[in-house]
């Protein structure tokens, strides 16, 4: 489900985070975890999206 979807996405991005603390003198490695972080949040970003669409799309077929 996609509730599923984005905690595992939360999860990566914890990780993510995580390792960009444990890697601040560390420039390359810094900068590939950046991009993963942002490509992790904006899919974070996405998916929130399409849920509240569904969410959306379900009040109006249930008629609430």
């Amino acid at each position: 489900m996609i509730e599923d979807e984005i905690e595992s996405l939360e999860v990566k991005l914890e990780s993510v985070n995580d390792s960009m603390s444990h890697n601040q003198s560390d420039f390359v490695k810094l900068q590939e975890l950046t991009e993963e972080k942002e490509a992790l949040e904006e899919a974070i970003l996405e998916k929130m999206t399409y849920y509240e669409y569904l969410e959306d799309l379900n009040a109006k077929i249930l008629g609430n």
